[in-house]
């Protein structure tokens, strides 16, 4: 704090990165906790900003119920969790991006949407990039039996637009 005790706010602010208002408050807060005196007191913590503003609907009693539901059935969709959640607890409205939000900020868990991917399965152009990919396999002596696995044909393609 010494080297901040004969500049202006302004600068202070500029040299640590905090918003003019955040500087004065904590400031404030600083006096309060060494009461003013000048000995060397340093105190435990400066509280962090009360939280201000909506309560938030989903509460800790929530996000163990998600938990679970997660661990039990890790195959869930965020419509499930939602249903899940609003049978077992009557008085809450909740939405589906409420409870990804919820999970992906309290669990650490994300959600990857499945976005179905339409293209000419069939079309010259396809058909033409599967025979090349086939050809090249085939002229670096692959052993189809015993060195590949072909789970699906969107594996298939996904690999040949690598």
């Amino acid at each position: 704090m010494q080297e901040f005790e004969h500049i202006s706010i302004r600068e202070a602010t500029s040299k640590v990165g905090l918003t003019k208002s955040t500087a004065i408050r904590k400031a404030k807060e600083w006096d309060e906790l060494t009461n003013g005196s000048n000995e060397v007191v340093i105190p435990d913590t400066i509280s962090s900003k009360e939280h201000r503003g909506r309560k938030e609907i989903l509460q800790d009693v929530h996000t163990v119920v998600i938990s679970e539901l997660l661990i039990n059935k890790p195959t869930l969709t965020v419509d499930a969790v939602k249903d899940q959640i609003c049978e077992t607890f009557n008085d809450i409205q909740i939405t589906p991006r409420l409870v990804a939000a919820h999970i992906k900020n309290k669990r650490r868990i994300t959600y990857k949407r499945i976005v179905p991917q339409y293209f000419a399965r069939d079309s010259e152009e396809t058909i033409i990039k599967r025979y090349n990919e086939v050809k090249s396999w085939i002229s670096q002596n692959l052993d189809f039996f015993n060195d590949c696995v072909f789970i699906d044909e969107a594996g298939f393609n996904r690999n040949i637009h690598r």
